[in-house]
């Protein structure tokens, strides 16, 4: 967007902002906001919005290339026809009518976004007798609804029960998931056999991890103790990467070295949990190797200084996984430690500068708001961030 102000290079940039609305650029597309409302007033700032509709609904109705990510594209020309009229919300309308059916599927809230309630009466009717698979798409339907009728859910979903009699599974489905309610946090359940399912290698989840007493942490601790089968122990360490290991370091390390990547990964987590100087050292020692999980180490290690030991890595680190991984893992460290706003700086401005997930840049972003340091070419760019909640910050 500030490239974009400044009018020196838009034509270069009008090609890169074409293709980021035909292919999804994001780097983790499950946790990051989707980036169609962010194009479009990128292209917007370009004054074009006609050329770029008339070339995206070409690439939408014609040969698409494989990769391009249908439901970003037609999100985008659904906010564009918004603001051009009648005649391009035509376009993207019948659009939509062409694609497949598992492409309508995706492209659902959007075409909601566009077309309100009408819309989201066809969509009910295609997914109504399919409430089984699809009745997760429900919820997402209504919330879009919401957003462009600027009224609440509730009292949609009472007009649509009320004035739209053919979708009756499809709000008797809305309205048995409005009113179903949440599992209690003290959840019962039953030591023994959650004890007896880890033993034989199964993977327990559940809300009982909150409230083990501490007796019963111990004994599932002195079963890992005396496990040899990574498969058994893989569920153990998991475990144990949320709260303190009780028995000692040193039954976890044997597991680093074990062989087995998924127990080395889950016993350096769990080792990060445990305040120890043997801990504290290999964390050293795998940092000074430009390893981040050595920082996941220090997370119960941590002393004052080290993040300027944590620094040069970011240098190191040439790929972006890499990155991303040692952004997560200093972000984690910087929650769990007491550390000064002038040592944590530093850091979270190597994070916003070199990670490739927004969602990490914001949490970074976020602590230098927190800590009355964020800087002024910092704040310019968040203004205008793809990450709404990064741009809320300013």
């Amino acid at each position: 967007m500030i490239l974009l102000r400044q009018a020196k290079c838009v034509e270069i940039l009008k090609e890169e902002l074409l293709r980021a609305c035909i292919f999804n650029l994001t780097y983790d597309r499950q946790c990051e906001h989707e980036r169609s409302a962010y194009l479009a007033r990128l292209i917007a700032e370009t004054g074009g919005q006609e050329e770029f509709f008339a070339a995206l609904a070409l690439r939408f109705a014609g040969p698409r290339d494989s990769l391009a990510d249908i439901r970003q594209l037609f999100s985008v020309l659904g906010l564009l026809a918004a603001n051009l009229g009648a005649s391009h919300k035509a376009i993207v309308r019948q659009s939509y009518s062409q694609l497949s059916g598992e492409e309508q599927l995706d492209c659902m809230d959007d075409f909601v976004r566009l077309d309100g309630i009408e819309a989201l009466v066809e969509c009910a009717e295609q997914i109504e007798d399919h409430l089984k698979d699809e009745g997760w798409r429900a919820a997402g339907l209504l919330e879009a609804l919401a957003e462009r009728e600027g009224r609440t859910e509730g009292e949609l979903l009472r007009k649509i029960g009320a004035d739209y009699p053919q979708v009756p599974k499809f709000v008797a489905h809305l309205e048995a998931d409005r009113q179903s309610s949440p599992a209690p946090n003290g959840e019962e359940y039953d030591f023994d056999a959650i004890r007896s399912g880890l033993l034989r290698g199964e993977r327990r989840t559940g809300a009982w991890q909150r409230t083990l007493s501490e007796a019963e942490w111990n004994l599932l601790a002195e079963d890992l103790a005396g496990q040899s089968n990574p498969n058994v122990a893989l569920h153990y360490l998991r475990l144990f990467a949320r709260r303190a290991f009780p028995l000692g370091p040193q039954l976890l390390v044997r597991w680093v070295d074990s062989g087995d990547s998924r127990a080395s990964w889950a016993a350096l987590r769990a080792l990060g949990r445990v305040h120890s100087p043997l801990v504290r050292k290999m964390a050293l020692q795998r940092i000074g190797n430009n390893d981040p999980v050595g920082v996941r180490l220090l997370l119960s290690n941590f002393q004052s200084g080290d993040l300027k030991v944590i620094d040069p890595m970011f240098s190191a680190c040439a790929e972006n996984e890499v990155v991303h991984d040692l952004g997560l893992a200093v972000l984690d460290l910087m929650a769990e430690n007491e550390i000064t706003a002038a040592e944590r700086e530093p850091a979270l401005l190597q994070i916003y500068n070199r990670t490739p997930c927004s969602m990490c840049r914001y949490y970074a972003a976020s602590g230098l708001v927190e800590d009355g340091r964020m800087p002024e070419w910092m704040a310019e760019e968040c203004q205008f961030d793809a990450e709404p909640d990064t741009a809320k910050l300013v």
